[in-house]
């Protein structure tokens, strides 16, 4: 499995996050998409390498 941590700003609330979550589980290659409101960040697992 690969993961990938991005530095995430401008999200403002807990709908940010959810959308953002909700939007990039949709895509196939990723597994899991973890979203961090007050820490920034987004980590992204996938099958296939980044």
């Amino acid at each position: 499995m690969n993961v990938k941590k991005y530095s995430v700003s401008g999200m403002t609330c807990d709908g940010c996050v959810k959308s953002i979550k909700t939007k990039l589980e949709l895509v196939d290659d990723i597994v899991s998409a973890e979203v961090s409101l007050n820490d920034e960040y987004l980590l992204l697992s996938s099958e296939k390498k980044f």
